[in-house]
């Protein structure tokens, strides 16, 4: 994950616009992973199988970067 941020910083960079720090990066993932919880907790589109197993991996992974205590910050 930090080789593809920072070919995205390069890109943003050669575009002329100034890329956030990587803690503002770091903040912002784990802001982002409840939301995905949620939205994939509602997909009709998807077997539900995959959802479950997505669900579960989401939940670990807002464990893991202690997400919910990010989203009031």
């Amino acid at each position: 994950m930090r080789h593809n941020l920072d070919v995205l910083a390069a890109g943003l960079r050669t575009a002329g616009v100034l890329p956030p720090s990587r803690d503002e990066v770091r903040l912002g993932v784990r802001r982002n992973v409840p939301h995905r919880c949620c939205l994939w907790s509602i997909t009709a589109m998807v077997d539900p199988a995959v959802t479950s197993v997505l669900l579960e991996r989401l939940g670990i992974a807002v464990a893991d970067h202690d997400s919910l205590a990010s989203v009031g910050s």
